[in-house]
């Protein structure tokens, strides 16, 4: 392949043996904005592609205990340290603030274990401390065939949207709720993998 051929090739502007000592700054200059432009394109492929906010949090070894038939935010004794965070995320108190504009990847998993269990709910608010609201973004619930007491059912909740348009500063919070046919207290889940909650930016608003 000549010199030039792969310029050519990519759309850029070539010159020709007969180029006069007199054009070279044209030349030279040409070849700076192209490399300017490859750059603007560069900076947002990094923008996109580094460093963007990722955020991912699992169950505490102690989790949170959920009365029957009651809406329950989801505070810090839930939560265990998060597993990633990166771009900017605040996260205190179970509460993560949004780092950056965007449309993010928002997913609340929520398993209840070994009890009779009638329904289950999860829901991750932005903005607010009210659920079934529209401030709600994404939501979920279970509902089976009324148990008997004594019965032992495993059950979970996943609360997700793929594509959430949000702002920077927004504070998203997670509730859930379940009932039982005791109306009893119950700790959410057993294991890490039982609570999770996920928070990805996937692209510009």
């Amino acid at each position: 392949m000549a010199v030039g051929d792969a310029a050519g090739a990519a759309g850029l502007k070539t010159y020709a043996d007969s180029l006069l000592v007199t054009d070279m700054d044209v030349a030279l200059n040409q070849r700076g904005d192209d490399i300017a432009a490859d750059r603007t394109r560069l900076t947002a492929l990094e923008k996109a592609a580094i460093k963007t906010p990722k955020f991912a949090v699992t169950r505490s070894t102690n989790g949170q205990n959920i009365a029957h038939a009651t809406w329950t935010q989801l505070t810090a004794g839930a939560w265990a340290s998060p597993t990633k965070n990166v771009g900017g995320f605040t996260w205190s108190g179970g509460v993560l603030t949004i780092p950056r504009a965007g449309v993010y990847q928002v997913l609340l998993h929520a398993m209840y274990r070994s009890n009779d269990f009638a329904k289950a709910e999860a829901e991750v608010t932005r903005n607010s401390t009210s659920v079934d609201t529209t401030a709600t973004i994404a939501a979920d619930a279970w509902g089976g065939d009324r148990p008997t007491t004594g019965y032992s059912i495993n059950t979970a909740v996943n609360a997700q949207r793929l594509l959430v348009p949000l702002n920077a500063g927004d504070l998203l919070r997670c509730y859930t709720m379940q009932e039982n046919v005791d109306s009893n207290t119950v700790t959410l889940g057993h294991w890490a993998f039982d609570l999770t909650f996920d928070v990805v930016w996937v692209d510009e608003l």
